[in-house]
């Protein structure tokens, strides 16, 4: 799910970053639950709930081309 070739300088995301910059407009509560299927990048334990940029870039990049998939 993830992409293992993590940038040196990644930059955080937090949840009001997903929602406005990312247009990824889940619940808080359906992140988690897609996170404990695997089917999200897991959150980081900082003071406050956030992702790694790249992490959320790959998963963006494998729903499309899973898009792709399906059409074919």
């Amino acid at each position: 799910m993830t992409d293992n070739s993590t940038p040196a300088h990644d930059r955080i995301v937090t949840y009001p970053r997903i929602k406005q910059e990312w247009g990824i407009t889940y619940s808080n509560v359906h992140l988690l639950r897609l996170e404990k299927a695997g089917k999200f990048p897991k959150r980081l334990s900082l003071p406050s709930v956030a992702w790694l940029e790249s992490e959320i870039a790959g998963w963006i990049r494998e729903r499309a081309a899973a898009r792709h998939e399906v059409a074919a």
